[in-house]
């Protein structure tokens, strides 16, 4: 049987971001939706929008976890909850405000920027 390899070994990158709305929800543990990204080579591929308006923060974040997110943007989050996330190896970025669609856009344009360039072909 052949190996597979998940797909974030090929530059995938699965992002959280909770929001209020259009915008960035101003803390995480208010948030009642959680939208998931699904960055590829700078682009979001797929957006999931999940419902967390009934859901405790400890449940928010075991969802965070369960779904393998390796990036958490967010408004404010309480210390407790930023460690929990770190000490799992998810890099959280806090303090960001706005609408989701301009935070997402500046995630993935400074996404691209580090992403190693591929070799040229050779003819």
């Amino acid at each position: 049987m052949p190996e597979t390899t998940s797909p974030f070994e090929q530059g995938f990158i699965k992002v959280a971001i909770p929001r209020f709305g259009p915008n960035v929800a101003p803390h995480f543990a208010t948030a009642p939706e959680i939208l998931l990204c699904v960055f590829h080579k700078g682009r979001v591929r797929l957006r999931i929008p999940l419902d967390m308006a009934k859901q405790t923060v400890q449940q928010k974040l075991e969802k965070v976890l369960a779904l393998g997110v390796q990036v958490f943007i967010c408004g404010a989050i309480e210390e407790r909850a930023r460690v929990f996330l770190e000490r799992r190896g998810i890099r959280v970025l806090s303090n960001r405000s706005g609408p989701v669609a301009e935070v997402v856009r500046r995630f993935a344009s400074k996404e691209e920027k580090q992403r190693p360039s591929s070799p040229s072909p050779t003819l």
